[in-house]
């Protein structure tokens, strides 16, 4: 029997609902706009898409039922019950509310039907399979590992495919067969928080942020297997702060696979999700493709600029995120071009923003949000230093350079922001080489960018907005 947990419940509009239950039943339907006509005309009632049954300590009951019938007002209900009678009363006798009666222990069919009362929704009631997570065995090196499909439903789905035109379904379905539906999991560690702790030197005034990651891999740390993962996080502020950049250097301090998706050219929900197959040009979305060509089942997915996404509402470039930002949903995520359901549920999800009004609330409210601002004149001495060793790290002609900028130049570029360092170091070092000889360093002499060589722009003001780079 499942464990109690500590559930939230975010209710738009309202206060969070907080409890510690044990999960009893979850049942869900395909969501509004994946039925037919005919079948939403049916019925006068709202089509609720999800029922959960979780027990209290008490012997309370609670009931969470949820609507998406409009992705940008997700509409969630929650009721305490006293026992199993007042369940079966609330939810009546609809075919989702029959199944989470059932999945739960208690018993509606004796009970006189109240059409009045009842939930309904079309009796389509999707497999539930449940997720595998394994222990390292003593004597292994590994770590705990996970799958990502089920490796039965994937054998089903190929075998299909190959009796059908779709040769991209197929090719991406034979991709992960080969690549093996197992994932090792990346785990959080002490030294990883130490090194996230330094990260402060080199980001001043995102300091705030890295609290934030240091406190999600202590509460890994807690648990036995230490698995990663981090709460979702939204890092709003003006443009070329450091916003990117520093979620880049945190998963390169802890470990994890990151995976980078530029909102502001995702137009359509396929984008995350895929296209149906049969259109002409499908392909699989980029959930897939993180995870198939992946080694980990944890990563962490960057949505670089979420409030640059645009769209046509019957593509809502946003409805995936209403099922993936949600632990319990992300378990069983439907990639549309292969019809495959895949545990995504171990994945970290790190946002950009320069607007957070932008953003529908319902997306909002699954985010952690945190301000960020832009870095003091002498905050941005540490990160010149940063992004000066960055790129002697990265450029192969790094080492024609001293390890370290002088004071004077430093303090010219204070007066940059950190999106314009780059550019600017790259562009004053080019100034240095183009009045060196080769042959000049070919003793190991190494050359200074001096305060001369730094030439500041101060940018045109635009109301166009962009995001850090």
């Amino acid at each position: 029997m499942a464990a109690f947990q500590r559930v939230i419940v975010r209710r738009p509009g309202q206060a969070d609902f907080m409890f510690s239950g044990r999960l009893l039943a979850e049942v869900c339907s395909p969501p509004p706009w994946r039925q037919s006509s005919r079948s939403r005309d049916l019925f006068d009632q709202p089509e609720w898409t999800c029922i959960r049954i979780y027990s209290l300590a008490d012997g309370q009951l609670v009931v969470v039922a949820e609507d998406y019938s409009d992705l940008r007002h997700v509409r969630r209900e929650l009721r305490v019950c006293s026992g199993p009678d007042e369940v079966v009363d609330l939810l009546g006798h609809g075919e989702l509310a029959k199944a989470a009666c059932a999945g739960s222990g208690i018993d509606t069919c004796e009970r006189p039907e109240n059409d009045a009362d009842e939930i309904h929704a079309t009796p389509q009631i999707p497999e539930r399979k449940p997720e595998e997570v394994k222990p390292p065995c003593a004597g292994e090196s590994s770590g705990p590992t996970m799958t990502i499909v089920s490796r039965e439903l994937l054998e089903k789905r190929l075998a299909v495919a190959k009796t059908s035109s779709y040769r991209r379904q197929l090719s991406a379905l034979e991709r992960l067969r080969d690549a093996d539906v197992e994932r090792s999991l990346a785990q959080a560690s002490l030294e990883v928080v130490t090194k996230l702790i330094e990260l402060e030197d080199r980001f001043p005034n995102l300091a705030t942020a890295l609290r934030f990651f240091r406190r999600q891999l202590s509460l890994c740390l807690l648990s036995r297997e230490r698995i990663l993962q981090i709460a979702p996080v939204l890092l709003t502020g003006p443009a070329g702060i450091g916003k990117t950049r520093l979620l880049q250097a945190v998963a390169a301090s802890i470990g994890a696979e990151f995976h980078a998706i530029s909102c502001g050219a995702m137009t359509a929900n396929f984008v995350l999700s895929g296209a149906d197959a049969q259109w002409a040009e499908a392909k699989p979305g980029k959930i897939f493709e993180a995870l198939c060509g992946g080694k980990t089942g944890n990563p962490i997915i960057l949505l670089d600029e979420i409030d640059k996404v645009s769209g046509e509402r019957r593509y809502d470039p946003y409805g995936p995120l209403y099922t993936l930002l949600e632990p319990a949903t992300a378990r069983a995520f439907l990639d549309e071009c292969l019809a495959l359901e895949m545990n995504c549920a171990h994945i970290s999800w790190v946002a950009t923003a320069n607007d957070s009004k932008a953003l529908p609330e319902p997306i909002l409210s699954r985010f952690k949000p945190i301000d960020v601002r832009m870095p003091k004149r002498e905050e941005m001495r540490a990160i010149a230093t940063s992004v000066y060793r960055d790129l002697l790290g990265t450029e192969s002609w790094g080492q024609a350079f001293q390890p370290e900028l002088s004071s004077q130049a430093l303090e010219q570029l204070s007066a940059l922001t950190p999106r314009q360092l780059r550019q600017v170091l790259v562009e004053a070092a080019g100034r240095v080489a183009e009045r060196t000889a080769p042959d000049s360093v070919a003793d190991g002499r190494q050359l200074e960018i001096s305060p001369e060589d730094i030439e500041v722009v101060v940018p045109r003001t635009s109301a166009r907005r962009v995001g850090f780079v």
